[in-house]
């Protein structure tokens, strides 16, 4: 089946690869990731004259974001236009079509691909015998096995910039006072305390009775982050953004009745 539009997709492709930092991993991708591409809705091309006016436009594209399109994929977005090209030269019917883009797959091989290239890993050898397939399998067992070691290392964020106010048993609550406490805390419970936004709250954490503040374990993991303000108590989330469950509230009280 041949689609009027397939060309199109090196250029999509062209962008994504140029977050690649190997050479030999962008080669790879300019030749596997189209396949990241699946069509839908493929209805055939009724007006052939259309479809020419189209493959006219694109003859000499050279998208200005892919530094490597004459290397890497002119070529290739030449040869899809030539079987269109010849299917309309030979009567031949031509579709077009949705393509449908696994955007969250094309994130995990990226990463997945520059790993094995600043590792120097031994995929490296075999790469050019890997598929699309075969790679997003690949790079999804590797992410698995980074959180598995995230989650095996914690989650702690740094005590400097922190003052312990109360002990709960095996838990404490700690003040953050500082930006870099707030970032770290946000870094922890992968929430957005991290993207900067509630770093003004770091001074108010200075008077002591209101600001941010953190219930770790005695492991220093990250449980709870609250916000006190104007004598509120305005939110308490685990980590990303959850509601608290009903065994924290406890220390939910115990941290207000310390702090009012």
């Amino acid at each position: 089946m041949i689609f009027t539009n397939h060309h199109l997709l090196y250029r999509l492709v062209g962008r994504d690869g140029q977050f690649l930092e190997a050479d030999q991993t962008r080669v790879w991708w300019s030749r596997r990731a189209i396949a990241a591409f699946t069509p839908s809705k493929i209805v055939r091309a009724s007006d052939t004259d259309i479809v020419r006016r189209n493959l006219q436009f694109t003859a000499d594209m050279a998208p200005y974001e892919v530094p490597d399109w004459e290397r890497l994929y002119a070529h290739r977005l030449k040869a899809s236009r030539a079987a269109v090209e010849m299917a309309l030269e030979r009567g031949l019917p031509v579709y077009n079509a949705v393509f449908d883009h696994d955007s969250a797959a094309c994130d995990d091989v990226i990463d997945w691909l520059n790993m094995l290239s600043s590792e120097n890993h031994r995929f490296l050898t075999k790469l050019s015998r890997i598929s699309w397939g075969q790679a997003v399998l690949h790079a999804r067992k590797w992410q698995r096995s980074r959180e598995r070691e995230r989650l095996a290392m914690g989650r702690i964020a740094q005590t400097e910039g922190t003052t312990k106010i109360l002990d709960c048993g095996k838990y404490s609550w700690w003040r953050l006072e500082t930006v870099a406490a707030i970032r770290s805390e946000g870094v922890a419970m992968e929430n957005c305390l991290v993207e900067g936004h509630h770093d003004g709250l770091a001074k108010r954490g200075a008077d002591g009775r209101q600001g941010l503040f953190s219930l770790r374990d005695d492991k220093g993991r990250s449980v709870l982050t609250a916000l006190i303000a104007s004598g509120l108590l305005l939110d308490v989330l685990e980590r990303r953004n959850r509601p608290p469950r009903d065994h924290s509230q406890d220390h939910i009280e115990a941290l207000t009745d310390h702090v009012f």
